[in-house]
């Protein structure tokens, strides 16, 4: 397998492009991440809320009663 910088320093690609691709990565990383504590926090809100109703279109809106 290529690497994307070998152990000679010679780029396949232009060191800009790498560094695209890092940050790239880096964003979609936080994305990922963003999206499991959405679901964490998501989980959480729905265990400390005590009224649901139903409106149209199958929507739930939930309110905490304290």
């Amino acid at each position: 397998m290529i690497s994307v910088t070998s152990q000679a320093f010679d780029y396949i690609l232009q060191p800009a492009l790498i560094t695209m691709h890092r940050e790239t990565r880096s964003w979609q990383s936080a994305a990922t991440l963003w999206k499991r504590e959405l679901v964490f926090f998501q989980k959480i809100l729905e265990q400390h809320n005590t009224t649901t109703c139903k409106t149209s279109g199958n929507r739930l809106i939930t309110s905490s009663i304290s």
